[in-house]
């Protein structure tokens, strides 16, 4: 995960962050590149211990970068404490241009001959720049050699070599000339089918080579008693068609190449169909993305991506996710449910820790801290999820108040009757080391299938405190009273129930 300094809005946010970073910046040694310091200026990564100096000139740059006039941040690895890198860019006044100014990376993550282009923390602080700058041109990256393979990397990010040495050209909009094509497309839409089981390998694939990491997830809906005219059960065991997109340019081919020879060695393990690819133009590539513009849901909440421009009133509460993150759910009749339930139930005065299980795109925590609540977990056993709640999580600056882990509230290996839904393992089940600290919780979210909500009524009401408030969705209306009728015998009164196109949700609270 990759910390900007100036995504910490909170000054004791800030300070927390400056004082992680001082205490792992005075380890006996580092993988060093300062070139900014003249003292101190090293043509590649050198293992070391930092000077004064060097301590002095970080702190300047950290100063800047949370002021957002320059741009830096730090890397970890499962907790916000776990450092394991710092990088910062120096920004020319127009922000058409940045140059790479500190790269720090503790000498467990490398060797001292590891390139630092191929380093993971400068690769993290690259994507967050390209996202937090859209504007920039050029980047200088003041390196000595570079290797077909640093090309190959940087290329991922939209980075080519520029005319003058030590220059990345940013490729945005820039299109290359086709001979022999009048009007070439734009984009390229990548369409693989795969098995559930691949379904996470291959979002981590997409991602990897998407624009801008997006990915559209479309999982098969199970129609069933007599509901074909609504939406069904979504069928986790049914084949999963994932779609992303790149630029139709001089590295199309390489990169669909890459990509095919993965998912030609993931087809041993997990039969995939072949990859498709089409050709798409500006205006059918918009009108795929044309459901991830901003929107309204409930009363105050607006759903944005992240670098969509947006002026909200006094009573919005902004929820920002980007186009990867609206395929787990956000953008479904359960999930308005949802938010309208937590406009007018949530207080933070009562509600002071917040459980979101089953957190997909991460959108019910950061509506619950919108609303005020500051201490929130959230739980999902799929990694993919994970990796973007988290990145979610960062881009709506709520990292104080929203810790995301992998793992559930309780392990469950049954299989609904006859349904044939797919369970994730039990090791993907564990419950996180960091739930014992949270117990009891205030509140549950469980936007969940209705079989789940079922086979954990008992440990619903085991890990709330007396009068909490466990608001649920994710059932068809056929499945409704089953539901009840577990929660109630858990210990559940029933205090609202909502429906829309056939879906329900309700807010049960626990009995004293």
């Amino acid at each position: 995960m990759f910390y900007a300094f100036n995504w910490l809005r909170q000054p004791q946010s800030q300070i927390a962050a400056w004082l992680r970073v001082v205490n792992w910046l005075r380890r006996t040694e580092l993988m060093v590149f300062l070139p900014l310091s003249s003292a101190t200026f090293e043509p590649s990564l050198v293992q070391r211990r930092l000077t004064k100096e060097d301590l002095v000139l970080l702190e300047t740059l950290v100063y800047k970068a949370s002021g957002g006039t320059e741009f830096g941040g730090y890397t970890t690895g499962y907790s916000r404490t776990d450092l394991t890198g710092l990088c910062y860019f120096r920004l020319e006044e127009t922000r058409l241009e940045a140059s790479l100014a500190g790269l720090i990376i503790g000498k467990d993550m490398v060797v001292a001959s590891t390139n630092p282009l191929q380093s993971a923390v400068l690769q993290h602080a690259l994507v967050a720049l390209l996202n937090e700058v859209p504007e920039l041109e050029r980047i200088y990256l003041p390196f000595l050699e570079v290797s077909d393979k640093d090309c190959a990397t940087l290329r991922l990010n939209e980075l080519v070599p520029d005319s003058q040495a030590g220059w990345w050209r940013v490729l945005y909009a820039e299109q290359p000339a086709f001979e022999g094509v009048d009007q070439p497309p734009t984009w390229l839409e990548l369409t693989a089918q795969v098995p559930s089981e691949a379904v996470g390998l291959v979002t981590e694939l997409f991602t990897h080579y998407g624009y801008r990491q997006g990915v559209v997830i479309e999982r098969p809906v199970m129609i069933e008693l007599g509901m074909e005219d609504e939406e069904g059960a979504i069928d986790l065991t049914a084949p999963v068609t994932l779609r992303t997109h790149i630029r139709f340019d001089n590295w199309a081919e390489a990169t669909i190449g890459k990509i095919r020879e993965v998912l030609f060695y993931l087809n041993h393990l997990h039969p995939c169909e072949e990859l498709k690819v089409t050709a798409k133009d500006e205006e059918e590539w918009n009108e795929v993305w044309k459901d991830f513009k901003a929107r309204r849901v409930g009363q105050h909440f607006i759903i944005k991506s992240p670098n969509e421009s947006y002026t909200p009133n006094s009573a919005d509460l902004v929820i920002n996710l980007s186009t990867s993150m609206w395929t787990f759910g956000s953008n479904h009749a359960t999930t308005t449910l949802m938010l309208q339930f937590l406009e007018n139930y949530l207080n933070p005065a009562k509600h002071l820790r917040v459980l979101d299980l089953g957190t997909g795109s991460g959108i019910l925590a950061i509506a619950s801290a919108r609303l005020g609540i500051t201490d929130i977990l959230a739980l999902d056993a799929s990694s993919p999820a994970v990796t973007i709640a988290q990145n979610n999580v960062k881009f709506n600056n709520l990292e104080d108040k929203i810790v995301v882990a992998a793992g559930s509230l309780t392990i469950s290996k049954e299989i609904a009757a006859g349904r044939g839904f797919y369970t994730f393992s039990e090791e993907e089940q564990q419950p996180p080391a960091i739930l014992a600290e949270k117990l009891p919780f205030d509140v549950i979210l469980a936007n969940l299938l209705a079989s789940r909500l079922i086979t954990m009524s008992e440990t619903f009401a085991t890990s709330l405190r007396p009068g909490g408030l466990l608001i649920s969705s994710g059932i068809i209306e056929p499945k409704a009273a089953e539901v009840t009728a577990a929660l109630e015998k858990a210990g559940f009164a029933l205090q609202e129930r909502r429906e829309i196109k056939g879906w329900v949700a309700f807010v049960h609270r626990k009995n004293r």
